[in-house]
């Protein structure tokens, strides 16, 4: 997985790398703030939901480490801050093409990541893959 941390952007590669390692929807993703990590209990709360109910996210050791290494941005509530005036950065979309050329995928949507994809990286972080291609967060199959 080389090819996500070619991207440039420091806030943008973590927020790829926490995409795959959380199984996230974008919008969840880019809008997650700092309060909604609960650190003891090594999960996020998400009060936004697409099905309108808050969801607690268990959070992988892989996860916790890379947040806790996500420099904070004074005055700023999002994990994933804007580049510009925005408060937290409003799309991944270009990136997370750049990234499926640069490692050759030639499909690759969000959306369409397979089983196959997904334990390749989760055996390169020496976690254990997820079993079936079911939609839940791939945090929830950490043990």
């Amino acid at each position: 997985m080389e090819a996500v941390n070619e991207e440039t952007n420091d806030f943008t590669r973590r927020g790829l790398w926490l995409y795959l390692l959380t199984g996230l929807r974008k919008n969840e993703l880019l809008t997650a703030k700092w309060e909604y990590i609960d650190w003891n209990r090594k999960e996020l709360r998400l009060p936004d939901t697409k099905s309108g109910k808050v969801h607690y996210l268990p959070l992988s050791e892989a996860v916790i480490s890379l947040l806790e290494d996500v420099p904070r941005i004074k005055g700023n509530p999002y994990i994933l801050p804007g580049l510009k005036e925005d408060p937290h950065l409003v799309n991944i979309d270009q990136p997370w093409q750049r990234t499926r050329v640069r490692a050759s995928i030639k499909i690759w949507s969000k959306h369409e990541v397979t089983t196959e994809l997904i334990a390749e990286l989760h055996e390169k972080l020496e976690v254990r893959p997820p079993s079936g291609k079911q939609r839940k967060p791939l945090a929830l199959n950490y043990p």
